[in-house]
């Protein structure tokens, strides 16, 4: 869900995922104020520039979780994450695997061009499935998500909208 995959940096062959400079600018934003950073950020992740409303109480609980995290082993992931391409490869031989991608159709950190749809350039029978007004965390959709979830496994829940999400092929 949210996926930051195959390699999260902006290249020629990747022109639409998020550029070096945008990284880097995490990087110092955790290590200059790692607080004031995180509760910046957090509405983006939510997807306020996508007109979604982020009642203050789910706000704080997330940047609570956020603080629970070693500022150390984020900054890390962030560096493994964007130094090399460590998943291509891999992925390609994930072609027998049924692969379904959650994503946000908001995400700006990851736009469905630069993250699924390139995942589903090397294995065509990837499943994408989007949110609207979904940002890189699907916080706001999780009811959808666990209706959607539980259909594909054979236990059907109503979904928000109150019909029966179709089912997962």
């Amino acid at each position: 869900m949210g996926s930051a995959m195959p390699y999260p940096v902006q290249t020629a062959d990747n022109p639409l995922a998020p550029s070096r400079e945008l990284w880097d600018s995490l990087l110092v934003g955790f290590r200059e104020d790692f607080s004031s950073f995180v509760k910046a950020a957090i509405p983006g992740v939510f997807g306020a520039k996508a007109g979604v409303d982020i009642p203050p109480a789910q706000q704080q609980r997330f940047e609570q979780i956020v603080h629970g995290a070693d500022p150390v082993a984020v900054e890390r992931c962030i560096q493994i994450m964007t130094d090399r391409d460590i998943l291509t490869e891999e992925l390609k031989r994930l072609v027998k695997v049924p692969i379904l991608i959650l994503h946000g159709d908001s995400d700006q950190s990851m736009p469905v061009e630069a993250g699924p749809a390139r995942i589903k350039e090397l294995i065509p029978e990837v499943e994408i499935k989007l949110y609207e007004k979904a940002a890189h965390g699907l916080y706001i959709h999780v009811v959808a998500v666990v209706c959607y979830l539980a259909n594909i496994i054979g236990r059907p829940l109503p979904d928000p909208s109150g019909s029966v999400s179709p089912r997962y092929r």
